[in-house]
């Protein structure tokens, strides 16, 4: 048996690849084979129709044969009417009876004509030249070692860069040894669940409101998540004595999605609760580098950095498409991420890494970020502005940071009504009741992102939203 899986591009006659296997020692003619396959192919719906298939020429090439054994099978299935055949073109495999037919295309996705989600960012931001540059001088650069799977902690020259900039920046003890890169912050979440859980904890208290995410992470983790309220100053630290929990998990930045950024007063108490209760911290650094009003906050991690699992992400500095984020773990805890790491599919893309290494090496990174503070800044301001004259009753909250506000307005609105004035408004629009760990129908506080609010798109923009409102509260203005 003979098996060929064609790859390539013929220069005049298209695709090239096929898979077809031939058995010279049988008794059935060569051409009877090929056609069968095809045949058969073209049946399970494997071949459908419209597909090129290789010119004879390049097939018979491939497959060991003369050419006139594939003229013969394309004729003969021309002939049952599995292809169509022109002068100077490649084969293309018909409809017949039964066939599934083409592939269906899928509708477009209507756009939302003013998008406020509190997840996004804006990824025009992004300045794919710096990134193309960097990635060009890591593929120049890397060693061939550096193509194959690697540490399952990640390369060591983004570990290395990322424990100088953490450090520098964000106030974080981080050893390269300690650093382990992922997929984004959410699996690092996922990551540090089951870490929490490997060392003993049962009970993990979680802000209310959080993601949906964090909920779903400790629970896969055989983890019972407790929800704590958070508020303006973050985690209600005061809650955790009589909670019953063996660790937390919480975003003391910029809390999500509430706004609020932990206290001094509550950042203190914590790390005595921690110690008093021998409890681990799982610290999601969440918009942590993008802050407005002032220097951005430091990490809890640079305190206590044997009772806090530290998560980074560059999600929300580049892009999420990049699919970067870090952790950096107590030693106690380093070989279980190490095992979980690997168990989730190995290292992140090591020229990616190696990109984001020289970025951070360059101060590109650092550079880029503050660009990013200006604009987000500029557009916070006049989201403000414009509601300030538009809905001059409600009141917005939240830090001055990251890329949401929230909104509370003068009277509540049921959640329900408010998605479906805000559908056919064609306005993306999230409500902290959703976040909740209870829900409740009605609601006062509504999550306002300018990720994808540029600043002179904010009075068109919160005009919208005041029809929204108005539509959801029955009223002629709301």
């Amino acid at each position: 048996m003979e098996s060929f899986h064609n790859a390539g591009m013929s220069r005049t006659s298209g695709p090239s690849e096929l898979l077809v296997a031939l058995d010279r020692s049988d008794a059935e003619p060569l051409r009877e084979q090929i056609a069968e396959q095809l045949r058969a192919a073209i049946r399970l719906g494997t071949l459908r129709s419209g597909t090129r298939l290789p010119a004879s020429r390049v097939l018979a090439a491939n497959l060991g044969v003369s050419r006139g054994v594939v003229v013969e099978a394309y004729d003969e299935m021309h002939a049952q009417g599995f292809l169509a055949i022109s002068a100077r073109s490649a084969p293309v495999v018909t409809a017949i009876p039964g066939d599934v037919g083409p592939a269906p295309v899928e509708p477009p996705v209507r756009a939302p004509l003013v998008d406020f989600a509190i997840e996004t960012v804006d990824t025009a931001l992004f300045d794919r030249r710096a990134w193309l540059r960097a990635y060009a001088a890591a593929l120049d650069t890397a060693p061939s070692a550096a193509l194959a799977y690697g540490d399952p902690r990640g390369r060591p020259e983004l570990r290395s860069a990322l424990a100088e900039y953490l450090g520098r920046a964000r106030g974080v003890a981080a050893e390269p040894a300690r650093t382990v890169i992922c997929q984004g912050s959410i699996q690092g979440v996922q990551i540090a669940a089951r870490l929490l859980a490997a060392a003993g904890a049962r009970r993990v208290a979680i802000e209310d409101p959080c993601s949906a995410e964090v909920r779903a992470a400790t629970v896969r983790a055989g983890l019972e998540p407790v929800p704590v309220p958070a508020d303006a100053d973050g985690l209600d630290v005061g809650a955790l004595p009589t909670a019953n929990v063996n660790a937390v998990l919480l975003t003391p930045a910029h809390q999500y999605p509430g706004g609020g950024t932990l206290t001094p007063e509550r950042r203190r108490a914590l790390l005595a609760w921690a110690d008093t209760a021998d409890a681990l911290i799982v610290e999601d650094d969440y918009d942590g580098e993008l802050r407005y009003d002032r220097r951005p906050v430091g990490a809890l991690q640079g305190l206590a950095r044997e009772r806090v699992i530290y998560l980074g992400t560059a999600s929300r500095t580049l892009v999420p498409a990049l699919r970067l984020g870090w952790m950096v773990v107590p030693a106690a805890l380093v070989a279980g991420a190490i095992a979980i790491r690997w168990e989730l599919g190995g290292p992140s893309p090591a020229l990616d890494q190696l990109a984001l290494a020289r970025l951070l090496r360059t101060a590109a990174f650092e550079r880029h970020v503050r660009r990013l503070r200006t604009e987000y800044g500029r557009r916070r301001e006049a989201l403000l502005a414009a509601l300030a004259r538009t809905l001059p009753d409600a009141v917005p909250g939240g830090a001055a940071a990251g890329v949401h506000l929230t909104l509370t307005l003068p009277a509540a609105v049921s959640v329900a009504a408010v998605a479906r004035a805000a559908a056919a408004q064609r306005v993306h629009l999230q409500t902290v009741e959703l976040f909740r760990a209870e829900p409740a129908d009605d609601t006062r506080t509504l999550l306002l992102g300018f990720g994808r609010v540029p600043a002179p798109a904010a009075p068109l923009a919160t005009s919208m939203l005041e029809r929204v409102l108005s539509s959801a509260a029955g009223r002629a203005r709301w």
